[in-house]
Order: C-alpha cells, then sequence, then structure tokens
C-alpha cells in the first residue's frame, strides 16, 4: 500500500549510458528467460512470446535477443528522439521499444501449439 501511495511520474532522466550490466539486468528482467522450458519473467498467453523489446541509445537501435541474451543490431544512428512524442526521449540515456508481433500468436495458434 506504502509503494502504491508514493508512486508518482517522473520526468527526469540522466543520459550518463547505463552499465552493461545493468542494461542487462533491466532487459533479463523485462523479459528474460528465467526457466530451462524457455519461458520467460514477463508472463505470456500460451508461451505465445509475440513481445520483442528494441533498445535506442545515442549510437544505434538494437534487438534484445532474450535466447542468445544479446543485443542484435538493427540500424545505426540515433533515433531516441523518433521513440516518442515527449521532449525528453531524446535525451534519456537508453529507449525501451516494446513491439507486439501478433503473428508470432497467429502462428502459434495455427500451428496448435
Amino acid at each position: 500500500m506504502q509503494a502504491l501511495r508514493e508512486r508518482k511520474s517522473s520526468r527526469e532522466f540522466s543520459p550518463d549510458k547505463l552499465s552493461p550490466q545493468m542494461l542487462s539486468d533491466l532487459l533479463w528482467a523485462a523479459c528474460g528467460i528465467n526457466r530451462p522450458e524457455g519461458q520467460r519473467t514477463a508472463p505470456s498467453a500460451n508461451q505465445q512470446q509475440e513481445i520483442d523489446i528494441y533498445v535506442a541509445d545515442s549510437e544505434a537501435l538494437y534487438l534484445y535477443d532474450a535466447k542468445a541474451n544479446v543485443l542484435k543490431p538493427i540500424l545505426a544512428g540515433d533515433i531516441r528522439a523518433s521513440t516518442g512524442t515527449q521532449p525528453f526521449v531524446k535525451d534519456a540515456a537508453i529507449n525501451l521499444i516494446y513491439v507486439a508481433d501478433l503473428a508470432k500468436s497467429r502462428q502459434k495458434r495455427s500451428s496448435g501449439s
């Protein structure tokens, strides 16, 4: 109850880079694999795992590969200003972009898994 009572929004973000370990921990917490069966820290209906997380920093855009626990480069350059409508997104150390690929859920349903 205390956490809910003290909840508030903040629009102050540090431009300081996250350490590789901190970024790795953050991404693992967001959707890392935490069980031998391949299930993730974030639940997914019927294990569809339709959510992908992209990371935009000052250098590039990356896709988080949870199975390999690595960032895969997608696009060189700083696209942070394009990742949101509020002005502060361009200065955040990273922006996490969640993308739901509904084709993944359709494929699992049609294959019966």
